[in-house]
């Protein structure tokens, strides 16, 4: 197991970090937890889009900071998975965008997610552009 830890270190640290964190947050303690945010918030720093889309999650059930923080750290969070490639990520950031009435930065960050793979994109590109009157301002995605 040492050896297979070692590789993955050299291998891909931010990988390595997402992964033993996952492990931490198995174990339950709040130490553990707590452990788990900090090489969660590593491996996010070193550009592993998963780790940052899990962050921008975590970041937006933590009460210890305001709401404010919490949403403009979290979207930072998506913003930096969504550019590394995370479908999902792109998919929130352009319900936010949508939420905020920012409506063609939210056809543009559907295109990217669907490009991504996100086929869910797919289905609110298709409902934006129907025959509707307005569609873009009447689109429900929740």
């Amino acid at each position: 197991m040492n050896h297979l830890k070692q590789l993955l270190k050299q291998h891909d640290q931010a990988e390595y970090l997402y992964l033993e964190s996952l492990g931490a947050e198995q174990t339950g303690s709040i130490q553990t937890q707590t452990s788990h945010l900090a090489l969660l918030y590593r491996a996010a720093l070193q550009g592993q889009a998963e780790a940052q889309y899990l962050l921008a999650s975590k970041i937006l059930l933590d009460n210890r900071i305001s709401l404010v923080e919490q949403n403009e750290i979290s979207q930072k969070s998506l913003q930096c998975a969504s550019e590394n490639g995370h479908g999902s990520a792109s998919l929130r950031l352009a319900e936010q965008l949508r939420a905020a009435e920012k409506y063609t930065e939210a056809i543009e960050m559907l295109q990217r997610s669907l490009a991504q793979g996100h086929l869910t994109a797919a289905m609110y590109l298709i409902h934006a552009f129907s025959a509707e009157p307005n569609p873009i301002s009447t689109l429900d995605w929740q």
